[in-house]
């Protein structure tokens, strides 16, 4: 009886914690195609700011590659905050990550017509858990493929 909410509490955060791994190019390209977008982990931030890291080159270079290969796709470079602090702040910190992410790739060559920043804020978190581990996964970088016009 007690078992069940003991391994979920375990369980969980670990699935959590796996989810967080920087993104892969392969994972990245099979998630879009698969759902027309992909959550991607390991771009990270300055502490409440849009300095991107310099860890995130890696992941940054990825995305750029697999658009340079796939010069059809276009995407909507969604920004997303935990929700600590004030629903206005994280509106903006969110805009602001996700033009540092469009900036960083146009940089490396990316056309600037197939990327639209938006900021989301805390509004759209995949966890609705209360721990840092959830926090986490909701401070991200999601793709959204934007379709042929």
């Amino acid at each position: 009886m007690y078992l069940v909410p003991l391994l979920v509490s375990l369980i969980v955060p670990l699935m959590l914690v796996s989810v967080q791994q920087p993104s892969s190019a392969a994972s990245i390209e099979a998630e879009v195609n698969k759902t027309g977008g992909a959550l991607v982990y390991g771009i990270t931030f300055g502490k409440g700011s849009a300095s991107l890291q310099s860890a995130s080159d890696t992941v940054l270079q990825q995305i750029a590659v697999l658009m340079r290969d796939h010069t059809d796709w276009r995407f909507e470079v969604q920004g997303h905050t935990d929700g600590l602090g004030a629903a206005a702040s994280n509106m903006r910190l969110s805009r602001q990550r996700a033009d540092a992410v469009v900036e960083w790739l146009v940089r490396r060559g990316v056309q600037p017509e197939r990327l639209v920043a938006r900021g989301y804020g805390d509004t759209r978190p995949v966890s609705m858990q209360p721990t840092v581990e959830a926090r986490l996964l909701n401070s991200r970088v999601q793709l959204r493929k934007l379709n042929e016009e």
